[in-house]
Parts: structure tokens; sequence; C-alpha cells
């Protein structure tokens, strides 16, 4: 059975919660070996939950997944540049939003863009409009 990403973050919460608990108990400060392994086991959970949280609120805006990747065709709120590519990547350790100019016309088309191509500004996806999901 597969779990919903409410199901999922309700379970990391719960986890998170149950080891926040488990670390305060007096048992497991005498094991610092154990209360190592809860810390890991909780800080892993923590970052799963951050990124299940992630994706329940690009779900809202009605991405597309293909191929394992979150997808979404973006747009400057400058409007002066061309529609934007944007992925859902694990870079460096973490997820993060990566930026390919999707203007057949550009010089810089399907290279990845860290700046708008109108204005200049600094590509970050909550500063940026879907335009509509990708198909």
């Amino acid at each position: 059975m597969q779990l919903t990403l409410e199901d999922r973050a309700d379970a990391l919460l719960g986890i998170v919660l149950v080891s926040g608990r488990v670390l305060q108990s007096a048992d497991i400060r005498a094991d610092a070996l154990r209360a190592h392994r809860v810390e890991l086991q909780q800080e892993e959970a923590i970052e799963q939950l951050r990124f299940t949280r992630t994706q329940l609120e690009l779900f809202r805006e009605e991405p597309v997944w293909e191929g394992g990747e979150l997808m979404a065709l973006l747009r400057c709120p400058c409007q002066q540049g061309t529609d934007i590519w944007g992925e859902f990547w694990w870079v460096s350790g973490g997820h993060q939003w990566v930026f390919f100019d999707d203007e057949n016309t550009s010089e810089t088309y399907a290279e990845q863009v860290e700046h708008c191509p109108g204005c200049g500004k600094q590509l970050e996806r909550k500063n940026l409009t879907m335009m509509h999901p990708v198909r």
C-alpha cells in the first residue's frame, strides 16, 4: 500500500515527535550510542518531512511529474522574459528548483539559467508564476 503525501507527512511528523520524547527520557540519556542513533533518525525524518511538505505545496499549484522529476512552465513577474522551464532536482544534498530557458529562438534555449532573460532578476520559484502544468 502506497501512502498519500498527506499520510506520509503525518507519519513523518509522528516519528519526529516520538523520537523527541524518547530523547527526553532518562533511559536513553544513559545510553549515548542509542541516543545518537535516535537523533540521526529524527534528523532524517525532519528532512524527509520538509521534502514531503514541499511536494504537497507544489502539487497544490498543479505541477507535473514526469520520469520522477517535478516540472513546470514558469514566468518571471516582469513579463519581459520568456517562458522558463523549471525542474525540481536533488542537488548538493538537497532539493531545489533548476531553471532552463524555454524560448526556441533564444540564444540560451534549453540551457540552465539563473537570471530572468528579460529583467536580469535572480530566479526563485516563489517569485515565478506557473503558466500551466507541462503536458
